[in-house]
């Protein structure tokens, strides 16, 4: 088998587990920032509402 056919496979596989991983980090992360931005709008709303 020619070594760059090997390289190539190899390659694509690593490619692939890139891709896999960042599906799964990507939308978990945008939830996360999502959640923090929602928690500090309540306290700020909170604090607001108690100054009131």
């Amino acid at each position: 088998m020619d070594p760059r056919y090997a390289l190539f496979i190899w390659a694509s596989y690593g490619l692939s587990a890139l891709v896999v991983v960042w599906n799964l980090w990507s939308p978990r992360r945008v939830r996360n920032e999502l959640r923090q931005r929602l928690s500090e709008r309540a306290e700020d709303e909170s604090e607001r509402s108690g100054e009131a």
